[in-house]
């Protein structure tokens, strides 16, 4: 065998090491893919993608030199494919309870606050806004 040819036993070990590595990606995407779907807004959607992808870069080298001394691509389509799977199987499922529960304890969370800037807003509206003049007498 020269440098670049690993046996089959190895390969298959380094390829399960990178499905291995492809669904804890897959479920670092689902977690920001919460904070993407709890703060709406395209600097918070940029930033979540930009670290991801940088993550997975980063992920996808390190296990591919550490493993076989140079970048394998078929680390890179194990490390895809299992993420794509995590993501459409058991992703959609983690992703729907923790968005309903993080939604209803927003809810909960929200509701005190909101009533009490409602009474205050109630009460300097009667403070400082004139009443109508009765010119009906």
């Amino acid at each position: 065998m020269t440098g670049m040819e690993l046996g089959t036993q190895v390969e298959l070990e380094v390829l399960k090491a990178a499905l291995t590595a492809g669904v804890f990606m897959g479920i670092i995407y689902d977690l920001f893919k919460i904070v993407r779907l709890t703060i709406n807004r395209r600097v918070v959607i940029f930033l979540c993608d930009f670290l991801y992808v940088l993550m997975f870069c980063a992920v996808f080298f390190v296990l591919s030199l550490a493993q076989t001394d140079s970048v394998r691509f078929y680390l890179a389509f194990g490390m895809l494919a299992a993420a794509v799977i995590w993501c459409n199987t058991l992703g959609r499922l983690l992703v729907f309870i923790v968005t309903r529960i993080t939604g209803a304890a927003a809810r909960i969370i929200s509701y005190p606050v909101v009533a009490l800037l409602y009474k205050i807003k109630s009460l300097m509206s009667k403070m400082f806004v004139k009443n109508k003049p009765n010119f009906e007498k």
